[in-house]
């Protein structure tokens, strides 16, 4: 079981294009989610799922002259 901060899962919904999606998938596959305490527990399994669907697709940055590749 892993315990995340419910702010911090808003933050990152406000990060994501779909965020609103996010946080209805966060809810279904929590264990708990207590706003009041400002705490949402998941399972392993959860978490995996969670990072399988909305980890970012890393794309491949082609350095230009002014970025460095950064």
């Amino acid at each position: 079981m892993k315990t995340y901060r419910i702010t911090a899962i808003k933050r990152k919904a406000e990060r994501i294009k779909e965020g609103h999606l996010y946080i209805e998938d966060c809810i279904a596959l929590a264990s708990e989610w207590n706003e009041a305490e400002d705490k949402a527990t998941f399972t392993d399994e959860a978490v995996s799922e969670i990072k399988g669907t909305w980890e970012p697709r890393r794309k491949r940055h082609k350095p230009c002259k002014n970025c460095g590749g950064l």
